[in-house]
């Protein structure tokens, strides 16, 4: 509800830290603001990402939220973060089952789910379906397009209330006009509700981000 704070992360892969990914890395990220990454691939834009997702821990250095270290309560951080990669996960099960993804079957609140496709903006789409919430995707079922995964995938994060939500080169494989309609869904969301980080190897994508930073050689510097 306040911050998410990088204190002097660094970051290697090799246990004699001979080579670090990142290096000294300080960034305060405020509670609804828009945040642009960029760089190069390889530069550790994703590396970045997993380390505020909880997915790696700093080699050194600390991330809080809201003043306090997420490094040793990981379970509790992953309860409020989600990641929109460029490749989404889907399974062979319905779409209901797909947007609230974990979610045993008769826990699944459709109320919630028609909520969140909506706001990911694809609620139409899902509708014209004859089983709508319940019709089956896979490889016998549902045939759906790149841009409609992303949407699913968006859907699946706000289902989930997460109040952190990364994308990661999500519109990377899309066509020009189903990169512009994804990213002004994604723009579209409640600032008071959730909290986003844009990465990006394109800046066009992130010009109405509300600060864009660059990753380049171990290090981040501020370029709006």
């Amino acid at each position: 509800e306040g911050k998410i704070s990088l204190k002097n992360v660094s970051f290697s892969y090799s246990s004699t830290n001979e080579v670090m990914i990142l290096k000294d890395i300080n960034l305060d990220i405020k509670s609804g603001s828009r945040i642009g990454i960029m760089g190069k691939s390889g530069s550790g834009k994703s590396t970045l990402a997993d380390l505020i997702l909880g997915l790696l821990s700093p080699t050194s250095g600390n991330i809080l939220v809201d003043g306090k270290s997420i490094i040793n309560k990981k379970q509790d951080w992953y309860a409020n973060v989600a990641s929109v990669p460029q490749n989404i996960f889907i399974t062979e099960q319905s779409i209901a089952e797909n947007i609230a993804f974990g979610k045993k079957k008769n826990k699944i609140k459709l109320s919630e789910v028609k909520d969140a496709a909506k706001k990911a903006q694809i609620a139409n789409f899902i509708e014209s379906r004859k089983s709508k919430y319940h019709n089956l995707i896979g490889e016998k079922g549902l045939k759906i397009s790149t841009g409609q995964r992303q949407r699913l995938a968006i859907a699946r994060a706000l289902y989930k209330k997460s109040k952190l939500i990364i994308f990661d080169e999500a519109t990377n494989s899309l066509d020009a006009d189903t990169e512009r309609n994804i990213l002004k869904t994604i723009f579209s969301l409640d600032k008071k509700n959730h909290t986003l980080i844009l990465i990006s190897h394109k800046l066009s994508n992130l010009t109405k981000c509300d600060k864009i930073y660059k990753v380049h050689k171990s290090k981040i510097f501020k370029v709006k």
